[in-house]
């Protein structure tokens, strides 16, 4: 659903320089594939942008407690 894989080693013996290699014929190989949006990007944009508005919100609307709250926390 995420559209992710994992590459998982196994066995003791590990070359970085191996690792490196697979990195780039991967990117080589899967550069010119192509897969439509992500659908849960849009919701989770909209969520963070709801979240942030939100916090917006409550920080105008309650100016007065953010800066006591403020001055109490830093114990001026």
């Amino acid at each position: 659903a995420l559209r992710n894989v994992s590459l998982v080693s196994v066995g003791p013996r590990q070359s970085w320089l191996g690792w490196r290699k697979l990195e780039h014929e991967l990117a080589v190989a899967l550069r010119a594939t192509s897969s439509a949006a992500n659908p849960y990007g849009v919701l989770l944009v909209a969520c963070g942008l709801a979240i942030g508005a939100l916090t917006t919100y409550g920080l105008l609307s309650g100016r007065q407690n953010v800066v006591t709250a403020l001055w109490e926390m830093l114990r001026f």
